[in-house]
């Protein structure tokens, strides 16, 4: 009697540890009803095959989207105002993070899968995460995050994922382990109303020592106009919040001589389900199309800065499609040069482009059709200096070239053997000079403020 009883305690206890969560889906909402649906609905139809729960924290709409959550039952809901009048008083607004981290809290995954109330998951992302992160977990990488790979409808063609300061992969859209987010305390609650939340959060993982991937297989549909009136509202202090951003992490990550804030890795990829037609069905998502076109109006209309890219985009040949489309230039006509360091030196090859005037130049070249940074600047450092192994460490400038249209790059660069006279025909020498005694007849003058970068 006694055996069978502890037989059925055993079998109890199987059948609730198999229910309880492995992934937890977050997302935040705020009056956006129509969107939200058809989120939850590409989370339900996603092919999740481990259990997961759903968790909405909601910013107390009005359109809705609480009484629609509330018949919901596979739906956690979690509602704090942050907007109108209570007892008399305008509700004080709190922080993306505020919110962000009441709902992490909240869950009992092992995963955390935050995305928000304008986005679609496009089918099999979330296990494809899921299944990568579990991989590098059992072979003892310390992994904090796997990022997904959104773009923003109507407008952009490619997906992508970001980088942050430093050049460091941020989450945009994806997943977190949840004990990384306990270590580092989950979001910053005080300094980031709205932007730089995620990116901050980010920062906080690599710091610790936990690691940001990419998943080329997780896809997110997001539309960046569902609500112009709330990003008119979070875009009016945040050049504010960029500088305390910048402030924050100066001399950890941000390089403020390089100026290594943000870029964008691309993966070419077509969507066989087609999920981004879910949210063309939508009325509002016409009309946030049509509100975007009086940007201005919406405070949305920015600058594009010219910001400096990283080794990982230069690497990435739909990064170089893109610099070749932006700047209407041919694949010749983007240059990539090697600063090469030992101790407090530099090393330059003499050669003559015009007849009885040579300069000092870098090993590199033009790029070639189809070529990467990394496979020109191979090629070129093997031809020129003879060198088979070369460490990529940091992209440290960009110019415009001496020759109308180009558009050059330097990269600061590693070699283990030793340089040698490959083309006497095109070089006369190659030399290590030290960085405080540069050669009068430098190719460029220019140079000299990225040769300072130089570690």
């Amino acid at each position: 009697m006694i055996q069978q009883k502890f037989e059925y305690i055993n079998v109890y206890d199987k059948l609730v540890n198999m229910q309880k969560p492995i992934i937890s889906i977050v997302l935040g909402s705020y009056n956006r009803k129509s969107f939200l649906k058809q989120t939850i609905r590409t989370i339900r139809e996603n092919g999740i095959s481990v259990p997961f729960e759903i968790i909405v924290i909601d910013g107390g709409s009005t359109d809705g989207s609480i009484d629609y959550l509330s018949k919901q039952k596979d739906v956690i809901t979690i509602v704090q105002h942050n907007n109108g009048i209570w007892d008399g008083k305008k509700i004080e607004k709190r922080s993306w993070g505020y919110y962000m981290n009441i709902a992490f809290k909240a869950t009992h995954g092992k995963y955390i899968v935050m995305i928000s109330d304008d986005c679609l998951l496009v089918p099999n992302s979330v296990m494809n995460a899921f299944d990568l992160f579990e991989e590098k977990i059992k072979q003892g990488e310390k992994i904090g995050g796997v990022a997904f790979y959104w773009k923003n409808l109507p407008y952009e063609k490619m997906y992508y994922v970001r980088q942050t300061l430093g050049h460091k992969l941020s989450i945009n859209h994806g997943v977190y382990l949840k004990s990384a987010l306990e270590e580092v305390g989950f979001c910053e609650e005080d300094k980031y109303p709205f932007y730089y939340g995620d990116g901050n959060l980010s920062l906080k993982l690599w710091k610790a020592g936990y690691l940001i991937i990419d998943c080329k297989k997780s896809f997110v549909e997001h539309f960046h106009f569902a609500t112009m009136r709330k990003r008119q509202e979070n875009n009016d202090r945040k050049e504010e919040y960029k500088r305390a951003y910048l402030n924050a992490w100066k001399d950890i990550f941000y390089d403020e001589k390089i100026d290594n804030q943000s870029g964008k890795i691309f993966l070419i990829y077509k969507d066989q389900h087609n999920t981004e037609r879910l949210f063309k069905r939508n009325f509002r998502y016409y009309l946030g199309i049509l509100q975007s076109k009086f940007g201005k109006f919406y405070g949305y209309e920015r600058e594009r800065p010219d910001r400096l890219p990283s080794i990982e985009m230069l690497s990435n040949y739909p990064n170089i499609k893109y610099l070749l489309s932006k700047f209407k230039i041919n694949p010749d006509q983007l240059c990539f040069f090697a600063l090469i360091k030992r101790g407090d030196k530099i090393l330059m090859g003499l050669r003559e482009y015009r007849k009885d005037s040579p300069v000092w130049t870098y090993p590199g070249g033009r790029g070639q059709t189809n070529e990467t940074m990394v496979e020109t600047l191979n090629r070129e450092l093997s031809e020129e200096i003879g060198v088979s192994k070369v460490n990529f460490i940091r992209v440290i400038g960009q110019k415009n070239g001496v020759k109308k249209g180009d558009r050059v790059y330097f990269v600061e660069c590693e070699i283990f053997e030793e340089p040698k006279l490959m083309e006497p025909e095109k070089f006369k020498e190659w030399e290590w000079f030290s960085v405080n005694n540069l050669p009068e007849n430098l190719i460029d003058k220019r140079d000299i403020e990225f040769i300072k970068r130089l570690k």
